[in-house]
């Protein structure tokens, strides 16, 4: 199920968006996209995958534990 990218905060012309997307999507140009629909560019300065496929970040451990 496809939904609209989510915006979280928008202070000083940066944004934070969440998106939830299958495989094949180019996080990159989606920002880029977006910069062009507003009028003002876009860039995507971090980029953070929070889960693939039953593997989340909450359950993930850091390499030092």
């Amino acid at each position: 199920m496809r939904r609209a990218p989510r915006l979280h905060r928008w202070p000083h012309a940066v944004g934070r968006v969440e998106i939830r997307c299958g495989s094949g999507t180019y996080m990159r140009s989606i920002a880029r996209d977006i910069g062009k629909r507003l009028g003002v560019g876009g860039i995507s300065a971090r980029l953070v995958r929070t889960a693939y496929g039953p593997l989340t970040i909450e359950s993930a451990t850091s390499c030092g534990a």
